[in-house]
């Protein structure tokens, strides 16, 4: 089974040019994932699951995945942080530091 990573999708916003400009959007994302299907408790339905690790048979896999996605989840909220932060400075390049009222 394939171990199965999380990343950023960052599209920046939209300041400049024709149409009403827009802000920036952000997206925690599967890089790859597996979907299987499980019996579910209530009954002979089935449910299906996008699975993000390998299968852990001892604690010590499972802790290990844990701590993975973690670290993966704080390099994407680094990756975020930079993201916005030159989004708003492209804005302020476009507008100035003027404030604007978010509906």
């Amino acid at each position: 089974m394939a171990t199965y990573s999380l990343q950023l999708l960052g599209f920046h916003g939209k300041y400049e040019g024709e149409g009403a400009p827009y802000g920036p959007r952000a997206y925690i994302a599967l890089k790859s994932y597996g979907v299987k299907e499980f019996p579910v408790k209530a009954g002979k339905e089935k449910a299906s699951f996008n699975l993000i690790t390998p299968d852990c048979v001892a604690f010590q896999e499972f802790d290990y995945e844990v701590n993975r996605l973690i670290k993966e989840l704080k390099t994407i909220r680094s990756q975020g942080t930079r993201f916005f932060k030159k989004d708003k400075e492209k804005k302020e390049k476009a507008f100035g530091k003027r404030e604007f009222i978010h509906e």
